[in-house]
């Protein structure tokens, strides 16, 4: 399994950072009553761990994983109407989740007709509401929620992070230098950081250092290119011969766009520029672990179609 996936917090304490969230956690589920909320929202940039409270929260109320239900976009009414029907289902233990994912991406009528089923829930059921773009959740929404905006990491809890996988792996010859630069390399985000010591994480110590001197992805000439021939709109098949020499990993490369954008758009006046730099974020602001150079590639073609 990947690092991301195998080394998941299962429970709060294991936890690295946001102490903030982890001990409201803490008190809402030590209640003896057992009268916890229902619903919850985690906001916060991508792969920083909204998921993984929202797992942690899964075991805390005693669902099974067959009844946690992980749902994604895009969102209508019925969607809504399909939770209305089976959240009245008894689950096979003590709780069944509705993990909203992307919650940014519902269409008002969505979350106007889950106004009434999170203020009725059945005692069995949760709701767990992800986003990063909470403004575009509805306050109806937000007042019937727990809120947390999970942070990204300091350097310090990510190197902590990543030594402690290290001594879990029991290698103990991954120079300091590089602990440091994957930290650094990480902008918070501990989801990336552990993709990119996946890529190290078997080499030599010299072997490691050479990879190292790559992880500077935002700097990488082929990378700066890209940025630069989506900015501008480029012909399809020059993005392509750019895309087919790239060599880095395809959730840095996302992450290095996302962050020319934002440059662009802080030194930019123009509100037309401003706009399509604004619509390079929206097709590059979802977490590319899974797709890979598919992902990126698809998310490219959107934004020059566009």
């Amino acid at each position: 399994m990947p690092l991301h996936i195998d080394y998941r917090p299962e429970t709060l304490d294991e936890v690295i950072g946001n102490n903030g969230i982890k001990k409201k956690l803490k008190t809402i589920f030590g209640r003896e009553s057992k009268d916890y909320p229902h619903s919850y929202l985690f906001s916060g940039f991508s792969g920083c761990g909204k998921t993984t409270f929202s797992r942690i929260i899964k075991d805390l109320v005693g669902c099974e994983e067959e009844d946690f239900i992980e749902m994604g976009p895009p969102y209508g009414v019925n969607d809504a109407k399909e939770i209305i029907r089976t959240m009245n289902f008894l689950p096979s233990g003590n709780s069944r989740i509705y993990l909203i994912d992307e919650f940014h991406r519902c269409s008002k009528d969505f979350q106007d007709a889950m106004l009434k089923p999170m203020e009725d829930a059945p005692n069995h059921v949760y709701f767990i509401i992800s986003t990063n773009e909470p403004q575009k959740v509805i306050f109806p929404i937000k007042r019937r929620c727990s809120s947390f905006e999970v942070e990204k990491l300091s350097i310090k809890h990510l190197e902590e992070l990543i030594n402690k996988i290290l001594d879990d792996e029991g290698i103990d010859d991954i120079p300091d230098t590089a602990i440091a630069k994957i930290a650094n390399e990480s902008d918070g985000c501990p989801g990336m950081a552990l993709v990119i010591l996946d890529q190290v994480i078997d080499l030599s110590p010299d072997e490691i250092e050479d990879a190292i001197k790559n992880l500077s992805i935002s700097e990488d000439p082929e990378v700066i290119d890209l940025c630069r021939a989506l900015a501008k709109k480029a012909e399809w098949k020059d993005i392509t011969k750019i895309l087919k020499g790239l060599k880095k990993d395809p959730e840095g490369v996302r992450q290095a766009i996302i962050g020319y954008a934002r440059n662009c758009i802080l030194n930019s006046s123009d509100l037309d520029d401003t706009a399509h730099f604004a619509f390079i974020y929206e097709c590059f602001r979802e977490p590319n672990y899974a797709n890979g150079t598919a992902g990126l590639a698809f998310a490219c073609l959107e934004v020059i179609e566009g």
